[in-house]
């Protein structure tokens, strides 16, 4: 099994993630994001979500430019070969920030689990079948509303339109 394919959508939060006042120095942040889908030669298909840091468009270079020709072709069965090949041309080359490679790492779990046609929580060993759930928010305005997405089923849309030259989606 290869990775064929690597799409990456830049997102935002519709609604402003904080008040000014409420970041330090009292500096404006929207709350942006990464949505990664990697797909296989066998029809395979993973989809991850990553941290944006100080923006999803620098976030979307990173990931286009170093992570996604990286793990292009690459059997995602060896997660552990591609963490210690990624970490010694990062540490020459790239110096990409170390959260980056994260969803990349998660997608290939998430291919390997269904590869093993395993949920996730069993692929990697699991130890009982229910577990207590814990939510909270650096975003929402009541504990009960960080329930609400633990136990819905909805599902995260991207808020962007059609991309660049670099195949990622602008805000």
């Amino acid at each position: 099994m290869k990775i064929s394919a690597i799409e990456i959508r830049l997102c935002r939060h519709q609604a402003p993630a904080m008040r000014d006042a409420e970041m330090r120095g009292g500096m404006r942040s929207d709350l942006e994001f990464l949505v990664l889908t990697l797909k296989t030669d066998e029809g395979l298909q993973a989809d991850t979500f990553g941290f944006a840091g100080r923006g999803a468009r620098m976030a979307g270079e990173i990931a286009a430019s170093v992570l996604r020709p990286f793990f292009l072709g690459r059997d995602p069965m060896y997660r552990e070969k591609h963490w210690h090949e990624f970490r010694m041309a990062d540490r020459w080359w790239n110096h990409v920030p170390i959260y980056s490679y994260g969803p990349f790492d998660i997608a290939c779990w998430l291919l390997g689990a269904l590869a093993a046609q395993q949920p996730l929580y069993q692929y990697l060993g699991a130890y009982r079948d229910r577990v207590p759930i814990y939510g909270s928010s650096l975003v929402l305005p009541t504990p009960a509303s960080s329930t609400r997405p633990a136990t819905s089923r909805s599902t995260a849309r991207p808020t962007a339109s059609a991309g660049r030259r670099s195949g990622l989606t602008s805000r």
